[in-house]
């Protein structure tokens, strides 16, 4: 493994800045609130740790199984990166995650159909042409 790759390089830096930028603006949101003197019940609400999300978890772990299960297909296929199948697997696979993801939410009841959604909306007003 070439360990002088800059592409990995400039990954790690990419990490890097988004974390040192969350850690600055938290602690500048913090100090704000802590400024403006808000009762103890905002102030516990506002900082309280999230509770991580399970359901977010599933969603995306079926989908990349989904995907490692088509790279599976594709070795065992026989079939080179360039295909357009390759692509058609892949996204046929992550489809089929998230389907699946959609069922189990339905089952347990996690997905609304009374919910409004993209579907549902107006459409947006004609745009004047120039």
């Amino acid at each position: 493994m070439d360990t002088n790759n800059p592409t990995l390089v400039m990954i790690a830096l990419g990490f890097v800045i988004v974390a040192v930028t969350k850690i600055l603006s938290d602690n500048r949101t913090r100090r704000k609130v802590l400024e403006a003197r808000v009762s103890d019940e905002t102030a516990r609400a506002l900082f309280a740790p999230r509770d991580p999300d399970a359901w977010g978890a599933l969603k995306w772990g079926m989908v990349l199984a989904g995907v490692g299960v088509a790279f599976i297909v594709i070795q065992l296929g026989g079939f080179s990166a360039g295909e357009p199948i390759t692509y058609g697997l892949v996204f046929l696979f992550a489809g089929g995650g998230l389907l699946g993801y959609h069922r189990l939410a339905r089952a347990a009841g996690r997905w609304d159909p009374e919910l409004p959604h993209a579907s549902d909306r107006a459409p947006a007003p004609p745009r004047d042409e120039i």
